[in-house]
């Protein structure tokens, strides 16, 4: 899940040097105002955070993976948004689309777009959980199952969190928040910009109705090019977009945040009244808090 779900504590401390406490460190002692969301997507603006209460979950001892594969982006995100709300022992889902293979990404399964998932407990169980996905798969349109390994679905997700690291400033990852059937029309539309221009784009979903696109270029103007034109295709189509990963010398033409529309006043007030100096991490923030 989304790593303020995992928060269970923070101290954090404000300019004028005052240390403050919310939560706990175990879940029957989460009490108070709920400052730990706050403070997760916060970027420091807010408070220094010096200590953090975790929810931490134990390894799995046995894992195998599952695999799903399907025509349209729609089944694919679905069922993963699916798998992240339930309550199924999955360890890890995620969905991936067109451009897997040409990001150098492991993926050797054909389709479209897959939903791969790392099942745990013992095996009687995971055999249950397995049947179940599978009528799941299928009731979201589902035309190929596999039966993959769980390392091979860690491979992916490792391949995925290492495309910045490889491609450097050739690269950019933006986190998008769409209904679900705007999915498809969405990526048709990014992929009738992005391959003109010689752009692979890569499509992640997770939790909830978010998705990330992953763009890789040979240069950093042709990233460029397609980053600001898919920016403007994006307000559009009514997605917020965070552009999680730029390059510094894009984030200026381009720009990072969505438009915060009418949150944006009450979201300067609560900086005004924890930060009234603007000494932290000042500009870090959507419109220029």
């Amino acid at each position: 899940g989304a790593v303020r779900d995992l928060v269970l504590g923070i101290q954090f401390a404000l300019p004028d040097g005052s240390v403050c406490r919310a939560g706990g460190r175990v879940v029957k002692n989460v009490q108070g105002y709920d400052l730990m969301k706050l403070h997760t997507g916060a970027l420091g603006t807010l408070g220094v955070i010096t200590e953090v209460s975790l929810r931490l979950k134990p390894l799995a001892r046995d894992e195998e993976g599952f695999a799903a594969g399907f025509r349209d982006v729609g089944g694919a995100a679905s069922l993963c948004h699916e798998l992240f709300k339930g309550a199924l022992p999955v360890s890890y889902a995620l969905a991936v689309g067109p451009g897997a293979a040409s990001t150098e990404i492991p993926l050797s399964l054909g389709g479209e777009f897959w939903v791969l998932a790392a099942l745990e407990g013992r095996a009687p169980t995971r055999a249950r959980i397995q049947r179940h996905l599978e009528e799941l798969a299928k009731a979201h349109g589902a035309c190929d199952l596999h039966a993959v390994s769980a390392g091979d679905v860690r491979g992916i997700d490792e391949g995925v969190a290492a495309l910045g690291a490889r491609r450097g400033d050739r690269y950019a990852r933006a986190r998008l928040s769409s209904p679900p059937g705007a999915w498809g029309s969405l990526v048709r539309a990014v992929e009738r910009l992005a391959e003109p221009a010689g752009v692979a784009a890569l499509w992640t979903f997770g939790a909830g109705s978010e998705g990330a696109l992953h763009l890789t270029a040979e240069d950093e103007l042709g990233l460029a090019r397609v980053a600001t034109k898919v920016r403007r295709l994006l307000v559009g189509h009514d997605t917020l977009t965070t552009w999680e990963v730029l390059p510094t010398s894009l984030k200026r033409d381009v720009g990072v945040w969505p438009n915060p529309g009418p949150a944006l006043g009450l979201m300067r007030e609560l900086k005004r009244q924890l930060d009234p100096k603007s000494v932290l991490n000042p500009g870090r923030f959507a419109g220029g808090i």
